[in-house]
């Protein structure tokens, strides 16, 4: 603050020397007439031109404060545009590989045995891959498109178990024109098939979600597989956390326990 002022009384002088100079020194000196009488006193001379310089000070002043604010504003939306397009981009990136073969592996299984499930899951997948890489890039999709691609995904988990009871997928609610962040809802059920227990009943994969017309309420459970773990790289809760927070600032609840048995995670999104 200091500064400012220090840069304010230099200017002022300055602009009172320059004008000194050019009407009372230069004009006198080329055309024989000057701006003041020649019984202004100094201290006058002064304090006129500090009220009307600083009139002229102050308005530029605060015209170029409020252009450098408006350009800052402009850059944070070009930045906070940015970030999204870059956290939606790392997301995609980040979609287990691993599954990806693993259902491809599956669908060739399914192939070579001649079942009528084959089609059928070739079809799915080739949903999923096209929402995730095509269908997302729009700010906020339908929720309708983002229950398909979890209907996709978990079915085409489905195939490698041999007890498929051991999913538990329950979505209620009615969707009309619901609108949602796109892959918003995944990252939770991912996360419990690369580190929950499968292929058991009695410790099932259990996800529930419940569409409203302005909110979204969402609960994983699942049993923490201690034995083994995938380490393939998913897209990860750390992320979708920053992406709610970016996206849904208070507008959003997530509750996450582990009590080193069990997971559970608590969604709430306000639409």
């Amino acid at each position: 603050m200091g500064k400012t002022w220090v840069s304010w009384f230099l200017l002022m002088m300055s602009f009172i020397f320059l004008r000194y100079m050019i009407q009372e020194v230069l004009f006198l000196h080329w055309l024989g007439i000057h701006n003041y009488s020649n019984s202004t006193t100094i201290s006058f001379y002064i304090f006129d031109n500090i009220y009307y310089g600083g009139l002229l000070i102050i308005f530029s002043t605060l015209f170029l404060i409020v252009n450098d604010n408006v350009s800052t504003q402009n850059e944070k939306i070009i930045l906070l545009e940015e970030k999204k397009s870059a956290q939606l981009s790392f997301l995609k990136n980040q979609v287990n590989p691993h599954f990806i073969f693993n259902t491809l592996n599956n669908i060739y299984s399914l192939v070579s045995s001649g079942s009528d499930k084959a089609l059928p899951s070739i079809e799915k997948l080739s949903q999923l891959m096209r929402y995730m890489y095509k269908d997302s890039e729009a700010e906020f999709v339908n929720l309708q498109n983002e229950k398909d691609y979890l209907d996709n995904f978990i079915e085409l988990q489905r195939i490698r178990l041999s007890k498929q009871e051991s999913i538990q997928y329950d979505f209620e609610g009615n969707i009309t024109d619901q609108k949602i962040a796109p892959l918003m809802l995944i990252p939770f059920v991912e996360n419990m098939f690369k580190h929950g227990i499968l292929n058991n009943p009695e410790k099932p994969l259990i996800i529930k979600i419940a569409a409203g017309a302005k909110k979204i309420d969402m609960q994983t459970s699942n049993f923490i597989n201690t034995l083994h773990k995938d380490e393939a790289s998913g897209i990860g809760l750390q992320n979708v956390q920053k992406r709610l927070l970016f996206l849904y600032p208070k507008m959003h609840t997530l509750t996450i326990s582990n009590d080193g048995e069990i997971y559970i995670c608590n969604l709430q999104i306000n639409l």
